[in-house]
């Protein structure tokens, strides 16, 4: 026979071979029950492992069972390690919402969150920036900045609505962080609105959170945390600034 006619011969065993093992893997899922009324084949079947052992198929099963339930135990593990992080933080979030409640003046609001965020939160900065018109001034010792030199510096933020998160150029950290010798490399800024302002009224502060990991906060980063904050500060913030027309 030629080499030729035996690797043709070899092809078609293979597909036969194939063939043979689809039929039988139909069989198999059509009836589920054969190996039950069949035990004697369990015992005879005989199966590779990693280890270089053939073991049954019985030992493959438990052998399977184990990791299945060695990789349910490891999700559980991590579920609950979830919940006891989102209770932590739901209890910190609490105090913090209870704490500016009770704040009587901006410039307590002011020290609560700075406070907090150190604290609690762990950010290395973290504080309210009150938004004025270039001829007004802030009143007490709460950080006011003018709307012009915030646009001017980060442009992006002209009109800024949403939370926006990422690394930061020099002066930005200069205008947004000014007491932190640029240590800051990274933020998370939330626009705060009055609660009873009209959809056009711009953003009467910004909430905002720095650290010194330039990768900490970015623009992947969930914000859920800061959009809750920021609504509660929106209606706070009312029986202390001006209504905006």
């Amino acid at each position: 026979m030629k080499d030729t006619d035996i690797a043709l011969q070899e092809k078609q065993e293979e597909q036969d071979a194939a063939l043979d093992d689809g039929q039988i893997r139909d069989y198999l899922e059509q009836h589920p029950n054969f190996f039950q009324r069949n035990q004697d084949l369990l015992l005879e079947l005989r199966l590779p492992h990693a280890s270089g052992k053939a073991i049954s198929l019985v030992e493959r099963q438990v052998d399977l069972l184990r990791r299945r339930a060695r990789e349910s135990e490891g999700r559980l593990t991590a579920l609950v390690n979830v919940a006891r992080e989102n209770e932590h933080l739901f209890e910190k979030t609490r105090a913090l919402t209870l704490a500016l409640l009770d704040a009587s003046s901006l410039d307590e609001l002011g020290q609560i969150l700075e406070e907090r965020f150190r604290d609690d939160f762990r950010t290395d900065a973290g504080g309210l920036i009150l938004l004025v018109d270039d001829e007004e001034e802030g009143d007490g010792n709460t950080r006011t900045l003018a709307r012009s030199a915030l646009v001017q510096t980060i442009p992006r933020f002209e009109g800024i609505r949403e939370t926006t998160g990422g690394a930061l150029r020099e002066e930005e950290i200069d205008i947004l962080f000014p007491l932190h010798d640029r240590r800051i490399q990274s933020a998370m800024v939330a626009p705060v609105f009055l609660a009873d302002a009209g959809p056009d009224v711009p953003a009467c502060a910004l909430l905002a959170l720095g650290s010194n990991d330039r990768g900490y906060f970015h623009d992947r980063l969930g914000t859920s945390f800061l959009e809750y904050i920021r609504e509660v500060l929106g209606r706070i913030l009312v029986k202390h600034l001006p209504a905006r027309d």
